[in-house]
């Protein structure tokens, strides 16, 4: 699947914890460029998008993700592109505020992450990895994407 020309915020709603903009499951794929996926801190939420064992995560040219009250990317066994689009201002309570990749392959070779944070309490005591946390059997390569302006 292919995502472009789209811009979505999260609402506050009934729900305690909101299910992730996408889930991505099977041997699906999914690219985004062009879009805006926007967490609007909304307090206790879920991925923004979320990939499950077997599949591909492609973020590309224009692609944000944002604002999110977790981590913006949950890897489980999953392959993670990213070649350009931007990961920032998230904030999770726990690891991994910008991407949280768990016993999966990730090539970040373009891009932004930047202002992401990972605390581990209401004092903000640092977390790990707030840019991008790899645990597990994590296979993480990392050549040409910023990763700035990060608290942990």
């Amino acid at each position: 699947m292919r995502i472009r020309r789209w811009k979505t915020q999260r609402s506050a709603g009934r729900r305690a914890l909101p299910p992730p903009c996408f889930l991505v499951t099977g041997n699906a794929k999914l690219t985004l460029q062009n879009v805006t996926l926007d967490g609007a801190n909304v307090a206790k939420s879920s991925y923004l998008v979320q990939a499950s064992r077997g599949t591909t995560l492609n973020i590309g040219a224009n692609a944000v993700l944002e604002n999110n009250q977790s981590s913006a990317v949950y890897a489980y066994g999953a392959t993670v592109n990213m070649t350009d689009g931007t990961i920032r201002n998230n904030k999770v309570e726990g690891d991994g505020g910008g991407m949280y990749l768990f016993n999966s392959t990730a090539v970040l070779s373009g891009g932004v992450i930047e202002g992401n944070q990972a605390v581990i309490n209401q004092q903000d005591r640092g977390g790990s990895g707030a840019g991008v946390l790899g645990y597990g059997s994590t296979k993480l390569t990392i050549s040409g994407t910023k990763i700035q302006q990060y608290r942990s």
